[in-house]
């Protein structure tokens, strides 16, 4: 099926959905006109009606996102059909498959079509299939103590089926009013709980909290679990889950040492992705903790983000994380400091270097391939390269680079080279402080048309190099160096953002 008459069909399918008596119309028409076809569509098994119903309901492969997170429309596509007419609801009700599709989305309270009852219905017709359930507060209601008892029933509701929980998305906005009603789960009934969401906000108000969550540590399959705290007490970490046996993992949560202590309690992770504030040396119990490294066997993917604040003396940041975990199996590494929250810094301020730390990971992780910096790497650290002899892309954003970033990615005769297989350089908001010369003869030093291969090349040919300035204006090229670029470029140099 083309994916024209496939749009033609879903908006069909849409309009006939909302207005029910149109499409009774419709085929009363065409029954009337062509009476052979009215008699073929009832003489349709119901298995294969079956199936068209879950093909016309499921979202197409070419399907814009927006559309396929919709669930709410789902769950009203397959409600219509239960309108259309007794046969269609006879094998709609039937169809456990097509209550189960991608899990029921629930506000809290909202639209009828989000409510408990429609929850309680669809977990009535999917049988013993695994569910996924997704509840969100509705943005319409404000009134706390209704969204409360809201919160209360859904749980209420859905933990009649705990034991067939696959994935559970929850999201509270008033996290330290709501967050009683999710220890009504059943922690001895989560045993094919694989996915675990969790967002917590509590309207920018400082919350003391309680004594957690720690329900979902007893989840023997739970591997996936995404944890969004920054709303929840900022000194313990709330919420419990089965830290060694998760292979992936997003943390944010602003306390630093929390972080750090569940990473590297995570021995089987394969991908990790955290977010903290900066560590405020000024309190005793804001230093980092002083641990041994803890080698994470399987990581493969590490992203870290620190959101800084502190700005007089030297509050670590991405150091500790850098000295007690290694990694021998990572291949991606992402690091990224946020100063957002620092308006007035002292105009001699410098950020405090880690390179000796970034150098101590990368020689504990030497294959990763893919290295990331945003906004945090200075030129003190240009040496800690030489650690990374597997790394086949370079990705520097939002912080300025010199010619001697240049001059060390330069590979000389005879030398031994930097980064030897580099294949992609890509350079995003570094300013304009460097020359010309500089980065012609890096990249002349690593590129290679295909008539001109050498017998034995020390490093390995680039393929991409992108040099972009989003925020400031563009740095002005001369016309020779441009006709260099354009020559690199007609030999097959993937060329990015050189504005011209």
């Amino acid at each position: 099926m083309s994916k024209d008459i496939r749009m033609d069909r879903d908006a069909l399918l849409r309009y006939y959905l909302k207005y029910p008596d149109k499409f009774k119309l419709a085929m009363h028409a065409i029954g009337f006109r062509v009476p052979q076809l009215r008699s073929l569509v009832h003489k349709l098994p119901y298995e294969l009606l079956e199936r068209i119903f879950i093909f016309s309901v499921a979202p197409s492969a070419d399907a814009d996102e927006r559309w396929r997170r919709r669930q709410c429309a789902r769950l009203e596509y397959v409600f219509g059909l239960t309108r259309v007419c007794a046969v269609w609801r006879r094998v709609a009700l039937n169809a456990k498959p097509l209550w189960n599709l991608n899990g029921v989305a629930i506000r809290v309270p909202g639209h009828w079509i989000h409510s408990p009852l429609a929850a309680e219905m669809f977990l009535e017709r999917c049988a013993r299939l695994p569910v996924s359930f997704h509840i969100a507060p509705d943005p319409t209601r404000k009134d706390l103590s209704l969204k409360i008892a809201g919160l209360e029933h859904i749980i209420e509701t859905i933990s009649r089926t705990a034991e067939r929980w696959e994935s559970l998305s929850i999201t509270l906005e008033d996290a330290e009013h709501e967050v009683d009603a999710l220890e009504k789960i059943p922690a001895d009934r989560l045993d094919n709980l694989e996915r675990l969401n969790l967002i917590m906000s509590n309207g920018g108000r400082q919350w003391r909290g309680g004594n957690g969550l720690t329900g979902f540590q007893h989840a023997p399959r739970l591997r996936d679990v995404i944890l969004r705290l920054n709303g929840t007490p900022n000194t313990y970490l709330f919420v419990l889950v089965p830290w060694t046996q998760l292979t992936h993992l997003v943390l944010e949560y602003d306390h630093p040492t929390s972080v750090l202590r569940a990473i590297i309690s995570c021995t089987n992770l394969v991908s990790a992705s955290i977010a903290t504030r900066q560590w405020d040396c000024m309190f005793p119990t804001g230093a980092p903790p002083t641990m041994a490294s803890t080698q994470v066997p399987h990581l493969e993917n590490l992203d870290i983000l620190i959101r800084m604040h502190y700005t007089t003396g030297e509050g670590e940041y991405l150091g500790p994380f850098l000295r007690c975990i290694e990694a021998p199996a990572l291949k991606f590494l992402s690091l990224e400091l946020d100063f957002w929250e620092i308006q007035d810094a002292p105009e001699d301020w410098e950020l405090p270097t880690c390179a000796m730390a970034l150098g101590f990971f990368l020689w504990r992780a030497p294959r990763v391939e893919d290295f990331r910096t945003i906004d945090c790497f200075t030129s003190d650290m240009l040496p800690v390269l030489l650690f990374a002899p597997a790394l086949t892309r370079l990705d520097f954003r939002d912080q300025p680079v010199f010619d001697d970033f240049f001059a060390v990615l330069k590979c000389e005769e005879g030398g031994q080279p930097v980064v030897p297989k580099l294949e992609v350089l890509e350079l995003t908001n570094v300013g304009d402080d460097y020359s010309e010369a500089g980065v012609e003869a890096m990249i002349a030093s690593r590129w290679w048309g295909n008539d001109a291969q050498p017998e034995s090349p020390a490093v390995a040919r680039l393929r991409r190099v992108k040099l972009w300035n989003e925020y400031t204006p563009p740095k002005s090229f001369t016309p020779e160096f441009e006709q260099t670029m354009k020559k690199f470029k007609s030999q097959g140099l993937d060329v990015r953002g050189f504005y011209f």
